[in-house]
């Protein structure tokens, strides 16, 4: 994540079926890195936007056209932000995706009824309370889904 030399969106690393979206509230300080990780130790290639060159202006589409282009995506839904679009796409997309969020608080999750009833959080969400529990959840979605 955050490479120097940024990819163009014409060279996405992997093919449709390895490719896993990466979303996440970028100024919450999500464990993305944490999630990087076993997205790559399951054999797939991960797709954050970060890593490619986007305007600013055209940051909505390019990230709306970087998940269209992967088969699977992980959502880090603990914090909301623009996250929140890219789930509604993937879902009239048919990705296989897993939303995952934060739970170390005892109670309710932290997250709004919106996120909560959405029809993929209901058909697939973990919290985590633990980075190696956060790893676990992404490396079993993705294992169940081998690259």
């Amino acid at each position: 994540m955050s490479r120097t030399q940024k990819l163009g969106l014409h060279n996405i690393p992997g093919t449709y079926s390895t490719r896993v979206f990466l979303g996440f509230n970028y100024l919450s300080g999500s464990r993305a890195e944490d999630i990087l990780e076993a997205i790559r130790d399951s054999g797939f290639t991960p797709v954050v936007a970060i890593d490619f060159d986007i305007p600013a202006a055209k940051v909505y589409d390019c990230c709306l056209y970087l998940l269209c282009h992967c088969q699977y995506a992980v959502f880090d839904v603990t914090v909301p932000g623009g996250q929140l679009i890219e789930i509604e796409l993937a879902h009239r997309l048919d990705t296989e995706c897993l939303l995952v969020w934060d739970g170390w608080l005892d109670g309710p999750p932290r997250l709004s009824s919106m996120v909560q009833t959405h029809p993929l959080f209901k058909l697939n969400n973990r919290s985590y309370t633990n980075t190696s529990e956060l790893k676990d959840h992404v490396r079993g979605f993705l294992g169940s889904n081998s690259a």
